[in-house]
């Protein structure tokens, strides 16, 4: 039984490593084919220096809030992306085998 959770394990590691290395290739050709998000992404690294002085002037409560709420909220959207970048991924596959490209 442990050779096979041994087997599973790294199967998952193998499966996890290949789809973030897809998804930093994904996130490079985004780079590259649309300037929109270069744009968001600098008007946000602009943005950080002026939160970082705007949270230090509130109380620590206010502060502790904020910054819950960045961290759930990033959390969510990368759990929402990861979803969505593997639903597209296994529709992609359905579809090749409907098509009778895979083997």
């Amino acid at each position: 039984m442990s050779d096979y959770i041994n087997e599973l394990t790294d199967l998952f590691d193998a499966l996890s490593s290949f789809t973030e290395s897809m998804k930093e290739a994904t996130r490079q050709d985004m780079m590259l084919r649309h300037p929109c998000y270069n744009e968001i992404l600098k008007d946000l690294k602009d943005k950080e220096e002026l939160y970082k002085k705007m949270v230090e002037k509130c109380s620590k409560e206010c502060r502790w809030v904020i910054s819950e709420y960045i961290v759930e909220l990033q959390d969510f959207h990368n759990v929402e992306g990861d979803y969505f970048y593997m639903r597209g991924y296994s529709d992609c596959l359905r579809l090749m085998h409907r098509l009778n490209l895979l083997k």
